[in-house]
């Protein structure tokens, strides 16, 4: 059996799949967009499978054994269905454009290895970016069975040695799927790793919002922004009432339970494009681009009644859990967030001092400065 024989062709195939892991990495990695990394993918691997079909087994002329199947199988778990979909398309085309008796057959095997593995990505999830070696080994079992539709060739033609050839195709065909599988899975479990340290580094653990390196970081390249359009900015520096009380009287892990609602609760009343994080101890801060005094009033209004009215420390004696804030707004050449901070920050201290539970605003002095005004809206602490 020429297979057999020439094992080597198939080797070399198979070499080729570390090739493609190195390169869905680098594409993995460079392009941003889901769409455009599809493609990226799906190309890496179309051309994976044409370099396969370029050096295969001939059986007869016209009729080619290749790797293809491997690489065509994990286009769709490794890159989702637009990349099946291209590296399926550029396989067919190197495939009818070689020609053959066996061209019709053999883009029947190529549509039929991609359309296993859509199916297994949609069937079985990737888990911190990778499969398993038991789900790599399932999946190359179905991949194995394209082979099998090579055998539609002889309803035409007879070729010798074709039956006999099947299994160690599909030996090498399961090989090489568990092998490149594993190899992909190896990168995904290093881009999933990297994503969980950006994330620890730019999140506050306690309570899941950014943290204050990440806010200062994306706050400024906005206000850069806010001060070129002369678009109004407002900051809302929020800070939970006795909070040292409830930490002292019913234990840090009630605190902590409070300040995680608090901080849930505020993340949900603020609108997409709003920036929000842990500032520090119990304080919370949210810059509200393109918002002015007014409509910042109301934002910090809503915040307060929604948290007092969602956040329930669930103890004895502790009725309520509620917020102050301070607000502050700006606009203009002058725009800088250590002088809205201040003001915000004024603001919020005017808040504590006039019973809390409130919000007050900041206006701004005749010399352009920020500085703490009359309160907004007030209730009973």
């Amino acid at each position: 059996m020429q297979a057999l024989a020439d094992p080597v062709t198939l080797i070399h195939g198979v070499a080729m799949l570390a090739l493609v892991a190195l390169t869905y990495g680098f594409m993995v990695r460079t392009v941003s967009s889901v769409l455009s990394r599809g493609v990226a993918v799906g190309l890496t691997f179309g051309l994976g499978a044409v370099s396969t079909m370029a050096d295969p087994i001939v059986m007869q002329q016209g009729v080619i054994i290749d790797a293809r199947g491997v690489i065509l199988t994990l286009a769709g778990p490794f890159g989702g269905a637009v990349a099946a979909a291209v590296a399926a398309a550029c396989a067919i085309a190197f495939r009818l454009w070689l020609g053959g008796v066996g061209a019709p057959v053999g883009c029947i095997t190529i549509l039929v290895s991609a359309l296993v593995g859509v199916v297994f990505a949609h069937r079985v999830s990737l888990r911190q970016g990778a499969y398993s070696l038991r789900q790599l080994a399932a999946l190359a079992v179905f991949g194995s069975l394209h082979g099998f539709t090579v055998l539609l060739v002889l309803v035409s033609i007879p070729v010798p040695g074709l039956v006999g050839s099947l299994i160690p195709l599909c030996m090498l065909n399961f090989a090489g799927v568990v092998v490149l599988g594993s190899f992909l899975s190896a990168e995904g479990r290093r881009r999933h790793a990297t994503r969980v340290l950006k994330k620890e580094a730019a999140t506050d653990a306690l309570t899941g919002l950014p943290n204050r390196r990440n806010f200062d970081a994306a706050v400024s390249a906005l206000l850069k922004e806010s001060r070129a359009s002369g678009r109004h900015v407002a900051l809302l520096m929020i800070d939970l009432d006795h909070f040292k009380q409830v930490n002292d009287r019913w234990g840090h892990d009630l605190g902590d339970r409070v300040l995680r609602g608090a901080a849930t609760v505020i993340a949900s009343e603020i609108q997409r494009g709003d920036l929000v994080a842990r500032y520090g101890g119990d304080e919370i801060v949210v810059l509200l681009p393109d918002t002015r005094q007014e409509e910042a009033l109301t934002v910090a209004e809503r915040i307060r009644l929604a948290v007092n009215a969602k956040v329930h420390p669930m103890r004895p004696g502790v009725l309520s859990v509620t917020v102050s804030v301070g607000i502050a707004t700006r606009s203009g050449d002058g725009l800088s967030f250590p002088e809205l901070f201040s003001a915000a920050d004024g603001a919020l201290y005017d808040a504590k001092s006039q019973g809390r539970n409130q919000c007050v605003t900041a206006s701004r002095r005749r010399d352009g400065r920020l500085a703490p005004a009359a309160a907004g809206t007030a209730s009973a602490a």
